[in-house]
């Protein structure tokens, strides 16, 4: 990750995906990265997002007891603790490529549990990304793709995580790369991106991070800020190139969400 950006890299905004292993629960598994992230004005739903891929071979809804998510970002825990101390999740989302078939997008969207506490809940807003309005999200790719600009993400590579089962001790250290973006063609929602910087082998594990952008802005106070916003998800990745989705997928998804729990009016 380049130096002068790296200051602004939300670490605490993802998690690796720490599942329970069906046959041995003494021993769970990593399988990808999510984030969370809120949707202003609606800031009592906080959310989870990362690939679906992370969680096949699970059984419908098992999967919301099974990923143990940890209230606070640490890179180190033991994970006897975080099953206890895990993230509450109420139901999860996901969505169809098109109206046409029957294939999903590579997608999963859990909601957290509103009943949690609100120490819990001012935790997970800490650590939750904003997302920003459809529109804008779609001319920053635009801008991307017109420049060939560079994207930039964060998770939680295979080569940085590792379970001492003997110590019950978790490790992970996140890492990041970035790489040169490109529209994937005939699909509006999935960009490619070449030339990523990552030099360490397998990219095993990244599955599921946010693909980011930083922008700047004056605030109210005609004070220049810059914030960290979420534009999409990574999907895959090889030594030459790599594709991820929109984040406005999650967003749809989510608004969805919040029309059906009539907290939001369908004008998106």
């Amino acid at each position: 990750m380049k130096s002068n950006t790296s200051q602004y890299i939300p670490y605490n905004c993802i998690s690796a995906n720490l599942l329970e292993n069906y046959e041995y629960p003494e021993s769970p598994f990593f399988r990808g990265t999510g984030f969370f992230v809120y949707f202003p004005p609606f800031d009592d739903y906080i959310f989870y997002v990362s690939a679906k891929h992370c969680f096949c071979g699970y059984k419908e809804n098992n999967f919301l007891e099974k990923l143990k998510i940890p209230y606070q970002y640490k890179t180190e825990e033991n994970f006897n603790n975080s099953l206890d101390e895990a993230v509450i999740f109420s139901e999860y989302l996901t969505m169809k490529h098109n109206e046409e078939d029957d294939d999903f997008e590579d997608l999963i969207v859990f909601v957290v549990d509103k009943n949690i506490s609100k120490e819990k809940k001012l935790l997970l807003k800490t650590r939750a990304l904003r997302l920003e309005h459809q529109d804008n999200i779609d001319k920053i790719l635009k801008n991307l793709c017109n420049i060939e600009g560079n994207i930039r993400t964060v998770g939680f590579p295979q080569v940085s995580k590792e379970i001492d089962f003997d110590t019950k001790q978790a490790r992970i250290q996140p890492r990041g790369f970035y790489g040169k973006i490109a529209i994937k063609e005939n699909d509006i929602n999935r960009y490619k991106f070449k030339q990523p910087s990552w030099k360490e082998g397998e990219y095993n594990g990244f599955s599921g991070s946010p693909i980011l952008e930083i922008i700047s802005f004056h605030n109210h106070n005609y004070e220049k800020v810059t914030e960290t916003i979420p534009i999409g998800i990574l999907l895959s990745a090889t030594q030459h190139h790599g594709e991820f989705i929109s984040i406005n997928l999650a967003t749809n998804l989510i608004a969805e969400y919040l029309y059906d729990n009539q907290s939001l009016e369908r004008n998106f």
